[in-house]
């Protein structure tokens, strides 16, 4: 069974270089952007460029109660997730992760 990455945020920069090397290494990737056609379009990039299958999801990690949805979408799409990159953009400087409160976090 191939291995499968969900990396959030991989549509440009860090992300786009982490998704990359996943998939030059063999991985499937899934890959999630704010902007739902950019992450599809990303994802088509990647399968094309490395042969793997890719996947590319809208995805606000702002919004709490959007996770369950992407949990399923990502699941009838591959079955299964490997290994999570959480890449987004929110880089949650001077939080403590153990006490982070759902306001600050969708911040």
């Amino acid at each position: 069974m191939m291995k499968t990455v969900l990396i959030t945020g991989a549509v440009k920069n860090t992300g786009l270089a982490i998704a990359r090397l996943f998939a030059s290494r063999g991985w499937q990737t899934v890959l999630t952007s704010r902007n739902g056609d950019d992450a599809e379009q990303t994802a088509g990039q990647i399968c094309n460029e490395f042969g793997v299958s890719s996947w590319g999801f809208g995805y606000d990690p702002g919004d709490i109660h959007y996770a369950p949805e992407l949990r399923q979408r990502v699941h009838a799409a591959c079955g299964h997730v490997d290994c999570v990159v959480l890449n987004s953009a929110n880089l949650g400087q001077f939080m403590d992760p153990l006490r982070v409160n759902i306001d600050h976090w969708a911040s």
